[in-house]
């Protein structure tokens, strides 16, 4: 039915057929076929998110900004609306690990924080990140969900050392804001792609590291923590290799507890939300809370 609805909206598309895609999301998608070939990606914004505007905007704003900019490869736009948005469908797309694409990932951040010049409208709050102001309001307001995660005090005294003004020593890029294999893929040429840019925001590159070594495995952490610092060093002057460290293991807290409380509040995501709390579980005791 959502597709029959869609193709109403796809005014001057008349030609094409709207089927589902078969990948497990907060959000409805399709691919849009032409002559029986899918030529065109269409998300559908889940209408129970209190912010679907303020997503929607950020996530074609800042698409528009990298097919233009280069900073990342990306897919092209093509349309959006309030509710949704389209994109070129590329074929042979393969997920493919952090790990196997670290040099993007570095390479990306480098740049980014070497450019110095994005737009002034990515200053707008709906590209503020206020996970790490809102730390203490929710494992507070949430005490009985956190709890479950991990001892509620130990968090409060971890951010009380790692408070969100020390990343004011950072500087300010455009994240992605969702690194893991679902969201990166390498096409048929063999060049690294990324998608999914609802979780973008201007913030500082910690942000996308935290989520990017949650997607490892244990083995590798550290050595992807310290091959990344050892790469954006020179980017980031006045920031010693422990800072550094302490601000990226910071935001690994920040994130898992906010995604943690989140999913869990999330009726349709439920067993996703159980398996990444017996993960998020395990990575505090190894990598945050570790003697």
């Amino acid at each position: 039915m959502v597709g029959v609805d869609y193709k109403r909206k796809l005014e001057c598309w008349n030609d094409v057929d709207i089927v589902p895609f078969d990948k497990r999301s907060k959000n409805d998608k399709f691919l849009i076929l032409e002559k029986g070939e899918p030529t065109f990606f269409l998300k559908k914004y889940n209408k129970n998110e209190f912010n679907i505007n303020a997503i929607a905007k950020r996530e074609r704003n800042v698409l528009a900004f990298f097919n233009q900019g280069g900073l990342l490869r990306v897919p092209k736009l093509i349309r959006a609306d309030e509710d949704y948005i389209i994109t070129a469908y590329e074929r042979d797309l393969s997920d493919v690990n952090v790990l196997d694409a670290f040099d993007e990932i570095v390479n990306f951040h480098i740049t980014s924080m070497e450019y110095g010049d994005f737009p002034d409208f990515f200053r707008d709050p709906i590209y503020a990140n206020d996970r790490r102001v809102r730390g203490q309001i929710r494992v507070n307001k949430y005490r009985d969900l956190v709890e479950v995660l991990w001892n509620p005090e130990e968090i409060l005294e971890f951010m009380a050392d790692v408070p969100p003004e020390k990343y004011c020593s950072l500087p300010m890029i455009l994240t992605h804001g969702d690194l893991h294999r679902g969201n990166i893929h390498r096409n048929g040429k063999g060049e690294v792609v990324f998608n999914d840019f609802e979780r973008s925001y201007f913030d500082h590159p910690t942000w996308d590291i935290a989520k990017s070594l949650l997607d490892l495995p244990y083995s590798e952490v550290d050595s992807f923590v310290d091959r990344y610092i050892y790469a954006v060093k020179d980017s980031i002057p006045g920031v010693s290799k422990e800072e550094l460290r302490k601000l990226i293991i910071g935001d690994c807290l920040y994130r898992i507890l906010t995604d943690s409380v989140s999913d869990r509040q999330t009726d349709n995501f439920k067993e996703v939300a159980a398996r990444h709390l017996i993960r998020d579980k395990a990575f505090l005791e190894r990598f945050v809370f570790r003697t």
